[in-house]
This record gives C-alpha cells, structure tokens and sequence, in this order.
C-alpha cells in the first residue's frame, strides 16, 4: 500500500478510471475460502491418523502447534476477506475506507508470520519426537529460536510500518514510514531458506533408519511435498515487493493468493506422515500395512545377536499347516522377523502389538528402539 506522501501522477490516475472494472476481491474471497477449508480438512484427517494409530484421541505437542497455526491462519484468510469490503483487490483510488483497509493489512502480517512459524514449529516438534539424537535436537533448538525471532520481526515490521502508525492512514499526522516492499523481500528470502534447511535436516537421519521400503517411499514422497511448498515460496518472492508499491491494493493481491496456498500446501505436508493409518484403511482395509493372523499362536522364537545389544528373532508360527508334495523337509519363507532389545536384563519386543512401522511418526517409537538405528 502506498504510503500517505505518495502521489499519483496524471496518467496514472487516468489509467485507473480507465480500469475502474477490475476487481481482484471475489477471487480474493474464494482463496481465502478454499484454503481455510483445506486446512481445516488437512488437520482433521491428522487428529483422525493419530485416533486411529493410538485407538483413542491423542494430540501431541506438534499437534498443538499445527492447531494454533491453523488458528491464526483463519485470522490472516477472514482478514483478507474483511477487507475487500474496503477497496482491497481494487486499484488504490477506488478504495472507500483507507483506515480500515490498512488495519485488515496489519492483521493479516501478523497472523500469517505467526501461521507460518507454528507450521514450521509443528515440524521441527514432529523431528524431535522420531529423532533422539542429542546433536540433531541442537540444531532443532536452533532452528525454532531463529523460527520464532524471523516471526516476531515480519509481524512486529507489519504493524510498525509507520510511526505512528496512525500515520499510515491519516494524512494529517506526521510519521515516518519503511521501505515495506525490502522488509517482505527480507522476510520472505528468510522464510524460504528456513524451508530449505528444515527440508534438508532429517535426511541424513532418514537414510539411516531401519523401516520398509514402503516407509521411505512414504518418507520420500514427504520430502518431495516439503520441496513444492519451497516452490510456491520461491514464487511468491517474485511479488513480494509489490507489497509496498503505489497501487499496492491491486499489485499484492498475487502474494497475498501465494501466501494462502503456501499455508495450505504447509499443512498437507506436515500432516501427511499422520496419514498413514488413512492409507492403509483405504487401500488395505486395515489401520496396518500388515495383518497378524491370530490362528498361528506364540510359535518359537529363535534369537540372532549378543546379550548387549538389539537382536532379531525368527518366530515360526507352530500351529500353521503346509502342504508338502513330497514326504521330508518343507521349506517355506513364512517367517516373522521381530525387533528385541534387552531391558533391565530381559529381552522385551522393541513393538506394539501390531506393526512397528505404523508407529514410526509416533513420539516414543524411535525413544524406545531408534537409538540403535539412527
């Protein structure tokens, strides 16, 4: 938006009655709508993943800060809307109310930096909770104090872009105002870099891990979302220094329609890990990827390692009948290899009842048998 001592030159004044039919609002509108709604669905089918993994409603602290980030989210969409009321989506000498207009503006920074810090929050807590190694939660600390100083210095740049601030929409009070345009551009080159890192961080832990090939195909297919939610900030940078321009009630729009779906696409990125129970239910028919057949009872276990460390066991269902052709020995590949770890001087199954990798985004999954993995 442009700041109270700029001035419109003749031909631009012309060129906007000339264009008094455009109207970037209505579209202005039904992003908001389709992104809230998006969201909302995105968090939902996360707090379903985690009912259906823990058979009961369970909301872990990464949970939590996606729930706040979704909150604020709807702040920075309702605020956007509200002001399409007041000219914003429009050019800037068709706007009705400059004081309300710039008021939805500073509400929407806020929210949006706050959004954006809780989703990446939201990441770096799910990080911590698979990943126990004592360095790599260094990094995660790091990473969330810098989170939270580059969300705290967008907000407080967007509501202090004049002083006073009342100067921003009244003529008659003297201030001085930044050079908002750089001060997104900053923020926005901050932004895309934290993604980056945050992307970056866990593969070196990941490529450690000992999971399915169909978890690290899951996994892989995370990173891959993580890097299009870059894309669309990358995008974005295009426009951010029209944020700050004359006709900056119709120039922003473009990042303002990039600043929801890169929230949008944030949340389905950060949830899809809690989507696996969905998956396998849809396609398997069951909350696991692999069904226990309870007719084959304890059978025998055959341990495979020391007495201080992880080992394996072969467990041979004894009860389970096969059909031989010829009298003698039958070989057969139905066998089940089961994860052990030695506790208090006892081998205890390093699992839940079912399957180990329907656990692997569970917070005590990788605190329990990670430490010998990653």
């Amino acid at each position: 938006m442009a700041n109270e001592g700029d001035q419109l030159t003749p031909e631009q004044y012309e060129y906007f009655l000339k264009h008094s039919s455009d109207d970037r609002g209505p579209s202005l509108i039904v992003c908001s709508s389709v992104t809230s709604a998006l969201c909302t669905a995105f968090l939902l089918l996360r707090l379903l993943g985690r009912r259906m993994t823990h058979h009961r409603w369970y909301v872990h602290i990464s949970d939590w800060f996606l729930i706040v980030a979704w909150v604020l989210f709807l702040g920075a969409a309702v605020s956007l809307g509200l002001s399409t009321r007041y000219g914003d989506g429009r050019h800037i000498i068709f706007v009705t109310n400059r004081r309300m207009l710039q008021i939805f503006s500073i509400v929407m920074e806020a929210t949006y930096s706050g959004s954006m810090a809780f989703l990446k929050l939201s990441i770096l807590a799910l990080y911590g909770s698979i990943f126990p190694n004592r360095r790599f939660h260094y990094w995660i600390w790091a990473m969330g104090i810098f989170i939270v100083s580059w969300a705290l210095m967008s907000a407080i740049g967007g509501i202090c872009q004049c002083i006073p601030i009342e100067s921003f929409w009244n003529e008659s009070i003297s201030g001085h105002c930044i050079q908002y345009g750089y001060l997104q551009l900053i923020a926005t080159l901050c932004n895309i870099i934290t993604d980056f890192i945050i992307l970056l961080m866990p593969i070196p832990l990941v490529r450690r891990l000992h999971t399915s090939k169909e978890n690290k195909r899951l996994l892989h297919f995370s990173f891959a979302m993580g890097g299009s939610a870059c894309i669309v900030s990358i995008i974005r940078l295009v426009y951010s220094l029209q944020v700050g321009s004359l006709d900056g009630s119709w120039t922003a729009m473009p990042a303002a329609y990039l600043s929801e779906a890169e929230i949008c696409v944030g949340f389905l990125v950060v949830s899809m890990p809690i989507y696996r129970p969905i998956y396998h239910k849809i396609v398997h028919g069951t909350t696991h990827s692999k069904k226990s057949d309870p007719s084959t009872g304890p059978g025998y276990q055959v341990k495979i390692g020391s007495n201080n460390t992880a080992s394996r066991l072969v467990q041979i269902s004894h009860n389970r009948t096969f059909n031989s052709v010829t009298p003698g020995i039958s070989v057969t590949e139905d066998i089940e290899l089961v994860r052990h770890a030695q506790r208090d001087g006892t081998w205890v199954r390093v699992s839940d009842e079912n399957n180990n990798d329907d656990r692997l985004y569970e917070p005590s999954f990788f605190l329990e048998s990670g430490r010998d993995s990653v």
